[in-house]
């Protein structure tokens, strides 16, 4: 191979991190409270579940896609009213296009014991790209029962006894654009909508509701209607991988196997390991952050753990041609090659990590031609008494620093079945854009710590055509099914004159995550002071009006004036920081950071890009892809690039951009190049 094809492998390794475990020893959705905290109950009326102190200690599952930004967030909750026990579901959609009357929820429970279940549907949003309410008469509520018996206990084509808006059910919802309308005419790609559900198990007890579960599911149906075509929809389900669909003369849902379990009011079932994106790393890594063929690194799955030590823990390493594929809930070894194992081992309260070697081969890569891998930690319990909080996440970093970059992304199939109908398999990819300023957090030695730039994130958010189709509260589409989402981050650096502006309008913020200091120079004369007030360490900053990490408090001019970080400042710091930028509403233009694939075609016109290609039953297709870098200019815009950083209305002059980085979610790249 090369040196370029080894240069140009997976950086701080991207892993998919789920979790599996035997019958009894596992999937929990536990309907709080998490912690005994003193809380008001959450207003279950108004849709609003981040601004509702109610929910802070809910249990959260974040279904993850490969992307910062997952699919569903759930939360689940309990507590009292007048009397009344209340259970209480948030949820959230949150990679949505539209707004419309077929987005829905479907909860699906068991009742301990019998073999009686329930199943409750809601279509809370209206066509005008708003949200509707329970009494309104355009949305749809409503609940179902159904009775099975021991030798056939799966409820699918038996629901009956249909009741719109029960007495004992409440729901509010909420839609929050994203800066597209999010309607049937004009789409977004982060189009969010929120729906608080209470089922008040007190009253509903004369009809036979539960006061907790035996089993439970739920799934979130996204429903989007394209340019062209039927109406598509795309399901995201707890447990995940499990969808809804129409056979002949009913929808199928789920068998209660596949379901997991419910539990209500118990703290103690709210807890044990979990784990998410942030939590894989990579050690090792070559200077300019990637893995090298024939050169060893280590692969760290950080785990936690709320509650009692959990005994028995496996953690499997697997690895892939990098790129998306088409299940990815499913443990489809088409996709993975594994590895090894670590453990098993006692995950503490305090939590710890489970590592595990690998010398990548140029076979695992796919030889001269390949550029990337992406990697799998799943984890596996091996004894009854271990519980996870969650799932896990998706995670996959590829970096590179270069003026240009070009990749090819592979979309890989193997493992799915071809559509009904027959044909190859349709894939369509909505892209999704944000951009932010962001330190440099030691990733990749090319952008130094804590160097600011101009990020650019885009991701591409896959789903494959399946020719069958679903009816949701009375809404039928055509069922697109998701796969792992795959994207890229860019860092430009910017020079210091630019960073000494936005660090000197973004003290305050700085100031919450670093002690800074300040040295004074009178003409000979050096003042040093620290705030909060402490020593100045050798190695403060000569860095004029802003807060960095080079040089020293000494270095600073007869009548100037040096801001410093006068404390150490860690990746995880830097890290901290560009969480809290990435709601600052300064920003870089994200249109500024242009993608262009090749072998994909454009087929939406109402919004952000959707693209579409086609991909041989049980093959792959390759994309080759590009970014490129255009800064903006004209009237000096709040958003126009390094335009506020540097305080006038001129384009950014040459120079100004100091370097390029490629961080890559879930791509399978096979090829880059450096220009």
């Amino acid at each position: 191979m090369k040196r370029s094809g080894l240069a140009t492998m997976l950086a701080a390794s991207g892993a998919v991190l789920l979790a599996v475990s035997p019958a009894m020893a596992g999937l929990n959705f536990c309907f709080g409270p998490t912690i005994l905290r003193s809380v008001p109950n959450p207003d279950l009326t108004d849709g609003n579940i981040e601004g509702d102190n109610g929910w802070l200690n809910a249990f959260t599952y974040r279904g993850g896609n490969g992307s910062p930004l997952p699919d569903i967030i759930l939360r689940g909750n309990t507590f009292t009213s007048g009397g009344h026990n209340i259970v209480a579901l948030g949820v959230s959609a949150l990679n949505d296009e539209t707004f419309e009357a077929g987005d829905a929820i479907v909860v699906l429970y068991k009742v301990p014991g019998q073999f009686k279940y329930g199943k409750i549907e809601i279509a809370p949003l209206l066509d005008t790209g708003h949200a509707g309410t329970i009494t309104d008469g355009f949305t749809v509520t409503k609940w179902s029962t159904a009775t099975t018996s021991a030798g056939s206990p799966d409820p699918s084509g038996l629901w009956s006894d249909q009741v719109g808006i029960p007495s004992w059910l409440k729901w509010g919802a909420s839609v929050t654009p994203d800066g597209n309308p999010c309607t049937k005419a004009e789409h977004g790609s982060a189009c969010r909508w929120d729906v608080e559900i209470g089922i008040d198990t007190t009253a509903g007890a004369a009809d036979g509701v539960p006061s907790t579960f035996d089993a439970f599911y739920v799934d979130v149906v996204e429903f989007v209607t394209p340019d062209s075509g039927d109406p598509q929809s795309r399901q995201f389900s707890w447990p995940p991988g499990n969808n809804l669909v129409d056979v002949t003369d009913h929808t199928l849902t789920p068998a209660p196997s596949n379901w997991g379990a419910g539990s209500v009011g118990s703290t103690a079932l709210c807890k044990g390991v979990f784990f998410g994106t942030s939590d894989i790393t990579v050690s090792g890594l070559q200077a300019d952050g990637n893995l090298k063929v024939g050169v060893k690194s280590t692969i760290h799955a950080a785990l936690h753990n709320s509650g009692a030590a959990a005994l028995g823990v496996i953690a499997h390493f697997a690895h892939a041609h990098f790129g998306t594929c088409a299940n990815p809930w499913v443990f489809d070894e088409s996709c993975y090659t594994e590895i090894g194992t670590a453990g098993p081992a006692t995950i503490p309260v305090a939590g710890t990590s489970l590592q595990k070697d690998w010398t990548p081969l140029a076979g695992d890569v796919g030889g001269d031609s390949s550029a990337h891998t992406c990697l799998r930690v799943r984890l596996e319990a091996t004894t009854n008494d271990t519980t996870f909080v969650n799932q896990g996440d998706f995670a996959n970093e590829w970096v590179d620093h270069a003026s240009s970059v070009s990749t090819v992304a592979a979309i890989n199939v193997k493992g799915a079945p071809a559509p009904d109908g027959g044909g190859p398999i349709r894939v369509r990819m909505t892209e999704q854009r944000s951009a932010q300023y962001a330190y440099g957090d030691g990733v990749l030695g090319a952008v130094g710590l804590g160097a600011l730039t101009a990020q650019g994130s885009i991701y591409y958010h896959p789903y494959r055509y399946t020719g069958k189709h679903v009816t949701v509260a009375g809404h039928r589409s055509e069922v697109w099914q998701p796969m792992t989402a795959y994207g890229y981050r860019i860092q430009h650096e910017v020079t210091s004159d630019v960073k000494i502006g936005f660090e000197s309008r973004h003290s305050a913020l700085l100031g919450q995550f670093i002690k800074t200091g300040q040295t004074t120079n009178t003409g000979g004369t050096t003042t040093t002071t620290t705030t909060p007030t402490g020593g100045t360490p050798a190695g403060g900053t000569t860095t004029m009006g802003g807060v960095s990490t080079l040089g020293t408090p000494d270095d600073v001019p007869p009548g100037g004036v040096a801001t410093f970080a006068a404390s150490q400042v860690t990746p995880a710091t830097y890290r901290a920081i560009n969480t809290a930028l990435a709601t600052d509403p300064e920003k870089p233009v994200a249109t500024d950071f242009q993608p262009a694939i090749d072998g994909a075609t454009q087929v939406s016109k109402k919004g952000p890009s959707v693209f579409e290609v086609s991909v041989p039953v049980g093959g792959e297709t390759t994309l080759p892809t590009s970014i490129s870098y255009n800064p903006s200019t004209g009237t000096g815009t709040q958003n126009t690039c390094f335009k506020c950083a540097l305080g006038d209305a001129k384009a950014p002059a040459a120079g100004t951009l100091l370097g390029l980085m490629l961080v890559g979610i879930l791509v399978h790249g096979r090829r880059r190049r450096r220009g």
